[in-house]
């Protein structure tokens, strides 16, 4: 049957000369693939830059509960970034923020309210006067992680230890713990919302090391866990 959703492009992979696999996060469905004809041909009706990942997309899909991979019949933008594609930085951390979704997200069925907190964050990127966005992918990190339910609540203990799921008094004799410092980072951002992000002052090393004790948590939840987009904007920004 036909059915009308919105959704993340997650990613998008060639499939045939002109066709290609969309890896699409809905509001509706959740997490699935959908097979697009005809995209790589000049005079495609469905372009390919309607889905390059991190797009806001409206679709009309043959929905069947039963297949793995369904088809498009209609596809259109249902939001125009405005500053994400002009300003590189932004850009990369965008697609940082993407990848992430795209590693994270499993499951299929309906999930409006993590389709609500993805757009929220894309969205807040995409604003000019967006307060401190230089550490928005440092919230995004970790309240994805709350989401996929493997972050801790906030404490005043001064190490994270993410084998035992929490703060601890002590440091740990194995090695799944972040650093204090880090970990103090951690507390802070699990206090802060989005919108608060200007009291969190980090410089580019602190940023980057924190980020990649954050890889190290999510690998130890999700095995063979790796972003290839962290490479490009450690450079650009950290």
């Amino acid at each position: 049957m036909l059915k009308q959703i919105e959704g993340l492009v997650l990613r998008t992979v060639d499939y045939s000369e002109s066709s290609v696999i969309c890896d699409l996060f809905s509001r509706e469905l959740g997490r699935r693939s959908y097979m697009v004809h005809g995209v790589r041909k000049p005079k495609a009706k469905i372009t390919k830059a309607l889905l390059r990942p991190m797009s806001w997309v409206e679709l009309v899909v043959y929905h069947n509960e039963e297949r793995d991979l369904n088809k498009v019949k209609e596809i259109r933008p249902s939001y125009i970034y405005q500053i994400i594609p002009f300003d590189i930085a932004r850009s990369n951390m965008a697609l940082f923020m993407v990848e992430l979704a795209q590693k994270g997200l499993q499951e299929e069925g309906p999930q409006e309210e993590l389709y609500n907190f993805l757009w929220l964050y894309f969205n807040q990127l995409d604003q000019k006067e967006s307060p401190a966005w230089a550490n928005l992918h440092l919230h995004f990190i970790v309240h994805f992680a709350a989401e996929l339910g493997f972050c801790p609540s906030p404490s005043s203990a001064p190490i994270f230890d993410y084998k035992e799921g929490e703060f601890v008094q002590e440091k740990p004799l194995h090695p799944y713990h972040f650093d204090e410092e880090s970990s103090q980072i951690l507390d802070q951002l699990l206090r802060l919302s989005r919108h608060q992000l200007a009291t969190l002052k980090l410089n580019r090393l602190k940023r980057q090391h924190f980020i990649e004790q954050m890889i190290l948590f999510y690998r130890y939840h999700l095995p063979n866990f790796q972003l290839k987009s962290w490479e490009v904007l450690k450079q650009i920004m950290g």
